[in-house]
């Protein structure tokens, strides 16, 4: 993945459009000339990280969204989905043959790991893996709290 200047440029020029932004406005909000930023989009000079980031807030989009063409954005996306549908079906290979009762376990045992999670609350040195049945239900009892 390279940094050009000329797709940057496109990128930012597509978004303001999108959001209906003249250049004065766009300069505005990233706090830069209005000539620079004509600049930027004609790809005739490059903005410095701290600006891309801003540019990225404002139209609210990732860093690759502004740097990446669209072929390249596509291949990353295609490539987390990938990534996703391999996981997929990995728990689905893994649980194709497990009772309901199980299966009900597993989804509860999601459920509270991802509650853990949004509390910020983690489980030192203890992989899932290595939970017995009845930890787990503690947790999932417990909501995660230690009593």
């Amino acid at each position: 993945m390279t940094y050009d200047k000329r797709i940057v440029g496109k990128n930012i020029r597509a978004f303001r459009l999108r959001y209906n932004l003249s250049i004065d406005d766009l300069a505005d909000m990233v706090g830069l000339s209005s000539s620079f930023i004509g600049l930027v989009e004609r790809g005739q000079r490059g903005a410095k990280l701290d600006n891309l980031l801003k540019f990225s807030k404002i139209f609210n989009i990732t860093l690759n969204d502004l740097i990446l063409d669209k072929d390249e954005n596509k291949a990353l996306a295609e490539s987390k989905t990938s990534a996703l549908e391999k996981k997929l079906n990995t728990l689905v290979t893994l649980t194709h043959d497990i009772s309901e009762e199980s299966f009900d376990f597993l989804i509860a045992t999601l459920r509270n790991l991802k509650k853990l999670k949004s509390a910020n609350i983690q489980l030192k040195e203890a992989e899932t893996s290595t939970l017995t049945e009845k930890e787990i239900k503690y947790f999932a009892n417990n909501n995660g709290k230690q009593v």
